[in-house]
């Protein structure tokens, strides 16, 4: 009986060994890998974060809110890239809430909220400069809403 005994408990052993596995493979499995970026550092300007793969990395370098919108300044160190996003943003028909990303070089990008409450970005300025600002002009606010330089 003592023989018995310890096959079936190495056999719970094992079932409990490979059920662990199996959970692992299937926590690995169920969160695939980001596809890389499809541009790199210096040609990602004018491009699209999301379908560049950029937002894989993506993380947000400040942020400020104002009349139930919010507006990011995002990077991608990957990419070299940044951009503005701002969610809940305002529409009417005559227009509305425009978010923008802009260097201390010139170089900037814009993108009209076509859809209330939809979160827009804009596309990408190559972070080659080391500041880096996002703004947003609000439907009837005359004072426009950015963050800091960095």
């Amino acid at each position: 009986m003592g023989t018995v005994h310890r096959i079936h408990r190495t056999v719970a052993v094992l079932s409990a060994c490979l059920l662990a596995a199996a959970a692992s493979v299937t926590a690995s499995a169920a969160a695939p890998a980001k596809p890389p970026a499809t541009c790199t550092p210096g040609t990602c300007a004018g491009q699209d974060p999301g379908q560049t793969g950029c937002t894989g990395d993506q993380t947000t370098l400040d942020q400020v809110q104002r009349s139930g919108r919010t507006l990011r300044l995002m990077f991608s160190n990957t990419c070299q890239a940044a951009w503005a996003q701002l969610a809940g943003g305002q529409a009417t028909a005559q227009g509305g809430d425009k978010a923008t990303i802009q260097d201390d070089g010139g170089h900037s990008q814009s993108a009209p909220v076509l859809v209330t409450g939809l979160t827009v970005q804009t596309k990408m300025i190559n972070s080659t400069s080391v500041h880096l600002q996002a703004c947003a002009t609000l439907l009837n606010d005359p004072v426009q809403l950015c963050t800091p330089f960095h």
